[in-house]
């Protein structure tokens, strides 16, 4: 908090914006806001020229100017975001049960898929685009497979599972890796959607899982307390190794070439060799702990991460 040189006016800064006061009438003057809340998810458009985030709000912005393009406030509470492969279709998994579809291009609400029971926490479009995969807090429907055309439910994963938290196709697309609030990761067929294996984990509730490109392990990140990252062998489900983190890692993701991955934790940012565990580089700028998720420019030379601070930062990676 901070007076005017004149005494008149007191300034205070939150995590959402700057706030004026009338020091003799206690009124507030003025309000400058950017995000008005946590910074839940960001993504890069697939040929990078713009990347989405969510707040309160869905806000589109032009990656060489950094200038604010657009705004979209669904009625709905959006939870998770997804851009389908050719850039066309923004996904948005709701609290009201519904995936909201939007041609980005137009900028036009195409239609409302409804099939879950509870709230859709992750929602991840198949490397074809054809298909989009929902997972929700529900533990009986928790995943579903649509088309994208049509809008048409496929498939729903018909086993008993906990909560989804994450989703994420495999690069073949013939996989669905997820994770929920049970600790375990499980691995599913999207011919047939028959369960085909579970991992069982010591953690409480499994936050991010990701595939390498290549397809053969997938990493993930837990609240296990020991804030490490571990690596699987996607045939065998066993553990390869683990990095050990300082400060925790929430969200985790390969980079296009799959040698590298970040990671975000408790108000940084970190880059690690894929292949040695080896940390490269450390960036930290959010100013509270707990950056939400991290994403990789699609040419891999950019790192973005969004925070609980409110905050979206744009890291260079060839530095």
């Amino acid at each position: 908090m901070r007076y005017s040189p004149d005494g008149q006016i007191l300034a205070a800064s939150c995590a959402f914006g700057l706030l004026f006061w009338d020091v003799d009438t206690g009124h507030l003057l003025q309000k400058i806001t950017g995000y008005s809340d946590v910074v839940q998810s960001v993504i890069y458009s697939p040929d990078g020229r713009t990347l989405v985030s969510l707040d309160d709000v869905l806000r589109f912005w032009d990656i060489e100017t950094q200038k604010l393009l657009r705004t979209l406030t669904p009625k709905s509470s959006v939870r998770s975001i997804a851009y389908s492969p050719d850039g066309q279709t923004l996904a948005c998994g709701t609290r009201d049960n519904t995936i909201l579809l939007w041609n980005v291009s137009r900028w036009q609400h195409i239609t409302t898929l409804e099939g879950h029971t509870n709230g859709v926490s992750s929602v991840v479009f198949s490397p074809d685009g054809q298909t989009l995969a929902s997972g929700s807090w529900s533990r009986y429907n928790s995943i579903c497979l649509w088309d994208v055309h049509t809008g048409e439910l496929l498939k729903t994963f018909v086993e008993e599972t906990s909560g989804i938290l994450t989703l994420v196709f495999s690069p073949d697309g013939k996989m669905l890796a997820s994770g929920g609030d049970d600790g375990a990761i499980r691995f599913w067929s999207i011919a047939n959607g028959e369960l085909l294996k579970t991992v069982e984990t010591e953690a409480d509730t499994i936050d991010s899982v990701a595939y390498s490109p290549d397809g053969k392990t997938l990493v993930s990140t837990d609240n296990h307390g020991d804030n490490a990252i571990r690596f699987w062998d996607v045939d065998t489900g066993k553990l390869l190794k683990t990095i050990a983190t300082e400060t925790g890692a929430y969200r985790v993701v390969y980079s296009p070439d799959g040698r590298t991955l970040a990671s975000g934790g408790s108000g940084e940012v970190s880059v690690w060799d894929a292949a040695t565990g080896k940390r490269l580089k450390t960036f930290t700028g959010h100013i509270e702990d707990g950056v939400n998720s991290v994403a990789f420019s699609p040419d891999g030379k950019t790192l973005v991460s969004g925070g609980r601070d409110s905050t979206v930062i744009l890291w260079d990676l060839t530095q």
